[in-house]
């Protein structure tokens, strides 16, 4: 009885189809995973806009920002820390903090986003791990134009979402917020 096998060429054959496959596939997969992190930051935005203009329809005011930068998971749209009169939250559901890179998700006022001496209220994509460590969690430069490029004017150090001096995307949802660095 004859043993069937494969043979040493066969098995070449088979193992080069199958690298050439995947040198096609692996980019467009790697591609993919990217558009929909930048896909689900775009909703993030969105959502988190949204419940701050709630927040200010419910109460009269807007999430603190202040300099310390605040998470958004422990702000004003998430709990009642402030104590407002109106307050009808939590204004996001299930929503975790952490960006689709896992950075973290913070309210922020600066008046790095060149619109005159007035603070802005921003979301800001820190680079900071959500999870805390000392990893870089930032969100790519291309990312990061992408989403400008789909939020605004392309250009990422004007208009509503900008990269600020030390290269956390932010995206202001009040302009001329207040006239001091800490607004509270």
């Amino acid at each position: 009885m004859r043993n069937r096998a494969f043979t040493l060429i066969e098995l070449i054959v088979v193992i080069a189809i199958i690298a050439i496959l995947a040198a096609i596939i692996t980019p467009n997969a790697f591609r993919a995973i990217e558009k929909s992190k930048i896909s689900k930051a775009i909703s993030d935005f969105r959502a988190i806009k949204s419940a701050c203009s709630s927040l200010y329809s419910d109460t009269g005011y807007w999430p603190h920002g202040g300099n310390s930068a605040i998470r958004i998971i422990n702000s004003d749209i998430m709990r009642d820390v402030s104590g407002w009169a109106g307050w009808d939250g939590p204004y996001l559901e299930k929503f975790y903090g952490a960006t689709p890179w896992n950075g973290t998700y913070y309210f922020t006022t600066n008046a790095n986003m060149g619109r005159g001496a007035q603070y802005e209220l921003a979301i800001e994509f820190e680079n900071a791990c959500f999870s805390g460590g000392t990893s870089n969690c930032a969100t790519p430069l291309s990312s990061a134009s992408k989403i400008d490029t789909l939020l605004d004017d392309g250009v990422t150090n004007t208009g509503e979402v900008q990269i600020v001096p030390w290269n956390d995307l932010h995206w202001a949802i009040q302009w001329d917020f207040c006239n001091t660095s800490s607004c509270w």
